[in-house]
């Protein structure tokens, strides 16, 4: 069961690899859904969430201000370097602005992602020389018998 976990989460993470351009775009996509849908129908809960997703990132929008030109509203405070002044609105849109900071945690993830499989490879092996242990063992020979 274990060797195919770990096969599992290899080629899922090969898949994932393979097809980054895919996701990016994906990715993109449904979050551009989110802001229109956030804006068009009014949901301050998302428009919240949208707009501590800017301040957190330093962007505005998903695209760029021109996401809220778009949808004739007016660019909100999180869009801006000093809020209170309207001074020096933030240029990249928040979808570069996540994958930029994905990429650049990605070593962290990659060593997780890393020792985890070498800890489960660990484990398959341990697992293996534990079944030839059993079976060689006078344990392993009685039941065998059964």
């Amino acid at each position: 069961m274990l060797g195919l976990i770990v096969l599992a989460e290899l080629a899922i993470f090969i898949t994932a690899m393979a097809m980054r351009a895919k996701i990016r775009d994906t990715y993109e996509e449904n979050l551009l859904k989110i802001f229109n849908d956030a804006y068009v129908d009014n949901r301050t809960d998302v428009q919240n969430a949208i707009e501590k997703l800017e301040s957190r990132f330093k962007c505005c929008g998903v695209h760029g201000s021109q996401d809220y030109a778009e949808l004739n509203r007016t660019i909100v405070p999180s869009c801006y370097k000093k809020p209170e002044t309207s001074e020096e609105l933030y240029t990249a849109g928040c979808a570069d602005a996540i994958i930029d900071w994905i990429v650049d945690e990605l070593p962290i993830v990659g060593s997780i992602i890393g020792v985890t499989l070498v800890l489960e490879v660990f484990g398959f092996i341990a697992s293996i020389f534990l079944v030839i242990a059993v079976s060689r063992s006078s344990y392993g020979k009685i039941h065998a018998n059964l």
